[in-house]
């Protein structure tokens, strides 16, 4: 009898309707975690389930084949390892050369979920590097992966290896202490202002009300689901904002400034993963960031971190104004 009474009930029914079966916070966690696991784990098994040998060959014939490069002596004698990661659009690889102390990393872009080479935004990433490097605005605090070789015909990237710790990984471990974490947000800030001063605008620009009108009209699209979206844009518009008051500086976009592209070292926060956009508002970097780092902390156990994500996000914005002035 006590086994019987103990069985979960049927979900109830009204009519015809079924009622869903509710979760709990617990158990709702539970699933997105394995879920998290899966799809970590189906990367991994990419990785594993093909033979890369041609493709790390090819790599090293391209050394070969360039004989001396004048930032990394010769390369005739590179060893090709990995790749260590790979996504829809590009693999990673590790080089080292024999009369070279620092190990290299080889990016190789591909268009999304292929093998033909991806020149346009290989380009981009590189002369990224290159300009950012050039300029060198925020001086020590401003640290750069250092671009050596970019192998245009196959989209390849050769630059400096940096070893370190995502910040998405360091909010998910709890070795990483949240006072540590805190710093690290406030050099994340910093960074992000260097990079904007590399090509800001003096003059700031408007919120325009087009903004608005096209998410307006996005969340009537979306029907029920866009009800929160509406709302939102319902109170911006009675407020300062709609009537154009409300000034942004414009500047070139990193576009994917978010914890798991920005590396911890002992050195400070090293960012990744970018490519200048035209000048747009700053205000889309931040929000990406801050948007980003609260998902990834809402993936985690750590309740006390998730309490103190409000400051958080404050060290991030103080930092990005202490380097660039008032937002």
């Amino acid at each position: 009898r006590r086994t019987v009474a103990h069985q979960a009930k049927p979900p109830s029914k009204i009519g015809s309707v079924q009622q869903p079966v509710r979760l709990n916070h617990v158990r709702a966690r539970t699933i997105s975690r394995r879920f998290q696991i899966m799809a970590h784990s189906l990367t991994v098994n990419d990785i594993a389930s093909r033979n890369w040998d041609l493709e790390r060959a090819q790599i090293a014939e391209l050394f070969r084949a360039v004989g001396r490069l004048p930032s990394l002596g010769d390369c005739r004698q590179i060893d090709i390892t990995g790749p260590i990661y790979i996504s829809p659009c590009t693999r990673l690889f590790l080089g080292r050369l024999p009369n070279f102390a620092e190990k290299l990393l080889i990016t190789w872009c591909v268009l999304d979920n292929s093998d033909e080479p991806d020149v346009v935004y290989a380009r981009k990433q590189y002369d990224g590097l290159v300009g950012l490097n050039a300029s060198k605005t925020g001086g020590e605090q401003f640290n750069l992966v250092r671009p050596y070789h970019l192998f245009e015909d196959r989209a390849i990237i050769v630059q400096s290896w940096i070893e370190g710790k995502s910040l998405a990984d360091a909010i998910s471990d709890r070795a990483w202490p949240i006072a540590r974490l805190k710093e690290l947000f406030g050099a994340a800030g910093q960074w992000l202002a260097h990079f904007h001063e590399f090509s800001i605008n003096a003059e700031p620009s408007a919120v325009t009300r087009g903004l608005f009108d096209a998410a307006e009209t996005e969340a009537v699209a979306l029907g029920r689901r866009g009800r929160r979206i509406a709302h939102i844009v319902w109170h911006l518009a009675q407020s300062d904002v709609f009537e154009g008051s409300l000034l942004q500086r414009t500047a070139g976009l990193h576009c994917d400034f978010k914890p798991a592209n920005l590396i911890a070292t002992p050195s400070g926060i090293f960012a990744i993963d970018f490519q200048s956009s035209k000048p747009a508002g700053v205000y889309f970097d931040l929000a990406h960031f801050l948007n980003a780092a609260t998902i990834d902390a809402a993936k985690t156990w750590r309740l006390a971190l998730n309490l103190r994500m409000p400051s958080l996000g404050r060290a991030f914005v103080s930092g990005y104004a202490s380097a660039i002035g008032p937002i």
